[in-house]
Parts: C-alpha cells; structure tokens; sequence
C-alpha cells in the first residue's frame, strides 16, 4: 500500500466527519484527507483531484450517494467508493453495493481496525477488478484479429459493419466496400512454400494498412483476400482508393532470397446498402465485382451495381441475384389452428420465389446451395415474410423458417434486431427443421438464448421426417415440436403409423412442448389427434396457403 492515501469524505454531517477523521487518525494509514458536503462538491473533488478511495454518505443535502458513487465510476476518474450509513439504511446500501460500490460501513460502528482493512481492501479489489477488465478487453481485441496480419479478421470486420451500417444510415452517408485479391498468390505458396508466402502477405498488409485513411477499416478474410470498408465515401473517392490499391500492390516488390516477387490484385468494389446485415451479404455483393475482374483478366477494378447493369447471364445466375437482392420474392401465409374448436391461433410464413422455374422454395433454396449463397437467401425470405405479416397485421402467433446455418451464420445481435418489430396481439416463432441440424446441435444453443432472451419462441419443424435425433430435443428443449405430415396422413387407417405417433407425442409433451401437426387434410385424421390431445394442427383440410 503506498504511503499518503488521497482520501475524500463526502457527508454532512459534522458529527460523522469528526468520527470517521479520529478512526482514520488511529488507523495507521497516513492520508491527505478532503472534505465534501454535498453531491455538488463531492463530483466536483473528484473531477479536479486524483483519489484511492473516496467515502460518501448515503444521504446527501441534495442527492444521494449513488450519484456520487456513478460519477466516481466513470471511465476517466474510476475511483473506488465505500458508502457510509445508517443502520437504517442497510438494505440500501447492498443495492449500491450491486451498482459498484467495493464496500459499506455503518456509521457508529466505525472504529480505526474496520476503517483502515475496509480502505485497503477498497483499493485493492477495485486495482484487480481495473485489471480484469483491461485484460478482458485485451482479450477481446486479440480475439478480432487476424494472427498473422494483426488486421481485423471476419470477427472484427463484422463488428465494424455493424457500427459503419448504422452510423451510415443515421448520417445518411455512403459506405463502400473494397474486395481486393490477391492474382495467383498459390503459386508463391508451392513455389518458396507457405512460410515465405506468410512474410508476403505480411508485406502486403503493412502497405495496405499504411496507405488507409485513418476511419477506414482493413481485415483479411480470407488466405490472401484482403477488403477496406470505407465510411462517409462517395463512389468516385472508392473507386480512387481501389486504384491506389491496384497500384501499390504492383508495385510492391517482395525481395527473397531466390530473387524479386511481383504480385497483381484484382479488385471489386461495391456499395454497402443499408438491408447488408450480415458479412456474407456484403461479400457476395463485392465478390461479383471481383469475380468480373478475374474473368476480364485479373489486375482489374469492376464496380457491382446490381443485376439490371451487370452483362447478360444465365437464368439461374440471374434467379440468384434476385434472390439475394430479395427481389421477385413473395410470401403466402397458412394458418395454425387449435384442434380442440378449431379456431385459428397463428400463422406460418412460406416463401415463394420469382415467378417461373425457381418459384418453389425447394427449387430456389436447391438452386441457393449449389451457388453458394443460401443464407443470404434464406435471410431475404425471413425479411419478405416479417415484413407481409406486419403489413397484414395478423394477429396470433407468426412462425417463419430459418435454416440453422443461416442463425449460426449472423452476429447476435442482427439476429435479434431482426425480429425486434411490433407485433400486435401476437409474437414470433422461429421454426428450424429437424433435418437441417448438422452435427452437434449444441452449437445453435447460444444463438437460440439470444433469441429467446426477446421473446422469440423456438420450434423444432419436420420432427419424424427420415431421421429424428433425441438429441435435438433434449439439447434444444423446443418450445413448439411440429410433427411432420408423414406420421399425421391417414394414421386413422395405419395402425402401424398411430402407434408411432403416440411414441413422438408422448416424447414432446415430456419435454414441455406445444405440439402442432403438418398435413391435416381428413376429418378422420383430424379426430384421432383431438383423440391424442394434440393441441394444434395446419394444413390443406382448412385451405391452402394463400
């Protein structure tokens, strides 16, 4: 502990003060003791000296302590404070305890033994809490950067996008993205092997990072893909800096010990929209512009500027850029109802694609994988369904589909922005299909807790269509269990088939599940599940979706 303590004492009481001074003098501590009387002079000291500890009274002539006590917290004072009170005032002073206070102390209990070890220990919980958080911050620094580089990594760069999207739509500016890659960097790679091909890219980092301004944003995404988000930009100054890159990529000389290395970059540029909420949107935005650069040759600049000024290409490349635009996409609505008076309860959201070939969703998501942009797809559909059942107003619960590649795939806190929208008389419902749980579906759990932390309820959909895992049950715990219509179509007829179903009933209602049946489309069926006590049911027996 370091000699001549900085102390200050807040209260005005004259009483309390000539207490706690006679304790402090008995204590051992040597102090430069300061004296306030109110909330006004207690901030007002801590604004205009340094202090170890500070000790405020509860009540104050024009405030009480916590305000004292929130203002020694700041991040540019961080002083430690323990409060003083009356016995009265206990339970009071345990809240401040929970609002950051490192102790408290009754007045007229004080002596010099608690006064000196409440001090000390003031300091240094309060030094090792400071450390904590720096360390933790430091983690978390660590944690969005690219290990080799020191560049933000996809972490990082997600991190940003989210900040630069939101502050580009509050100051309506533009915000552009630049996707630089490096042209045949594998051949350094099999050439002079991988640790050569670390130092190169090292080198180009450093050029790239010297050459931004000092608001943009450089990451590497990739082995040797590199993209600078630029914020309050207009084109023509994006452009101007995807050139500057060009060239100071060719120019780059890489001397080795084998000889000069000469590198090219081809580059795409694109402008960020405000509807970009996840990376890989953004990617596959700028990564069209580049792919161009490529075929027109590498060592290129091209500009994404969406599918009506892009060359001509193949139906199904133009599908896909609709589909990620969200454009042409429709959505159609089939209600849920409760069995027991078969009164509607709810909504499902289904997706209809453009009109023509990819209109069935299972063509269009078919079409989405092979060109690798199903989750931004995915993600397009979610929106067009919110926002039809917003324009609606439907009232009752509204359930839409996310595949869990396409949760796992965006940062919390877009997932949870995505449905926080008014909803009148009803809430949302997040439905993820048994059969597109790969692996371990403890990975979806944090992404479901957030989900749930706002209100979203969880259903586990096509339970009992080809496979079914326990573990999805389980580990999971679902709030809604859809059964999928090949247990419910003619099990008055299949016994074989009713026996099964009362196995997954039985299953569902053990793990505190609402259950919904798929495919009612027969009054016989429909009475052998309010038979079953099957709570709620959709399908074509109360019309088709429309």
């Amino acid at each position: 502990m370091t000699e001549n303590l900085r102390i200050l004492l807040v209260d005005d009481e004259e009483v309390d003060r000539m207490a706690v001074q006679r304790a402090m003098a008995r204590s051992g501590l040597v102090v430069d003791l300061k004296e306030a009387y109110d909330v006004a002079s207690g901030c007002a000291a801590l604004k205009e000296t340094h202090f170890d500890c500070a000790l405020v009274d509860w009540r104050l002539p024009d405030g009480d302590g916590l305000t004292v006590l929130d203002h020694a917290q700041s991040a540019t004072l961080s002083t430690p404070v323990i409060i003083l009170t009356g016995l009265e005032d206990e339970g009071r002073a345990t809240h401040a305890l929970k609002r950051g206070a490192q102790d408290y102390l009754i007045k007229g209990e004080i002596d010099a033994k608690v006064l000196s070890r409440s001090i000390r220990y003031a300091i240094e919980r309060h030094r090792i809490m400071k450390d904590l958080a720096e360390t933790k911050a430091r983690l978390e620094e660590i944690a969005a950067l690219d290990p080799l580089t020191e560049l933000l990594n996809r972490r990082g760069l997600e991190q940003a996008l989210a900040r630069e999207v939101k502050r580009s739509n509050r100051d309506q500016t533009k915000l552009f993205a630049v996707l630089v890659d490096l042209d045949d960097f594998t051949q350094i790679n099999d050439q002079f092997g991988f640790v050569t091909g670390d130092i190169v890219l090292k080198e180009i980092a450093r050029s790239l990072e010297d050459s931004m301004r000092a608001a943009d944003y450089l990451a590497r995404i990739g082995r040797d893909e590199f993209l600078v988000l630029l914020p309050a930009t207009r084109l023509v100054e994006g452009m101007k800096v995807a050139e500057r890159i060009r060239l100071l990529v060719g120019e780059s000389v890489i001397v080795l010990p084998s000889g000069p290395v000469r590198l090219t970059a081809s580059i795409g540029v694109a402008e960020v929209l405000e509807d970009a909420v996840t990376l890989n949107d953004l990617l596959y935005r700028v990564g069209n512009a580049l792919k161009r650069s490529k075929q027109n040759g590498k060592n290129q600049i091209c500009f994404y500027a969406g599918a009506d000024n892009e060359a001509p290409e193949e139906t199904s490349n133009v599908i896909v850029d609709q589909l990620c635009r969200g454009e042409g996409l429709r959505c159609v609505k089939q209600e849920i109802v409760r069995l027991s008076d078969e009164e509607v309860v709810g909504w499902e959201m289904l997706s209809r694609g453009p009109h023509g070939p990819f209109e069935s969703p299972y063509d269009f998501f078919r079409l989405s994988v092979e060109k690798s942009v199903l989750n931004l797809a995915d993600l397009r559909c979610v929106q067009v369904c919110l926002n039809s059942a917003q324009e609606l107003e439907l009232k009752g619960r509204i359930h839409v589909n996310l595949f869990p590649s396409t949760i796992l795939d965006m940062p919390i806190p877009q997932l949870i922005e995505l449905f926080t929208r008014e909803l009148p008389g009803g809430e949302f419902c997040v439905e993820l299909s048994e059969q597109q749980i790969i692996g371990e579906p403890a990975y979806l759990t944090k992404h479901i807790d957030a989900l749930r932390s706002c209100g979203v309820l969880i259903a586990l959909d096509d339970v009992g269509f080809g496979r079914s895992s326990l573990e999805s049950l389980v580990v999971l715990e679902p709030d809604v269990v859809k059964i999928d219509r090949k247990w419910i179509d003619g099990i008055s007829k299949n016994a074989k088939k009713l026996r099964s179903l009362t196995r997954m009933i039985r299953i569902a209602k053990a793990i505190g599940a609402e259950l919904v049946a798929e495919g009612i489309e027969q009054v016989e069926d429909l009475r052998i599940l309010k038979k079953l006590d099957v709570e709620f049911g959709q399908g074509w027996y109360w019309g088709k979706p429309s």
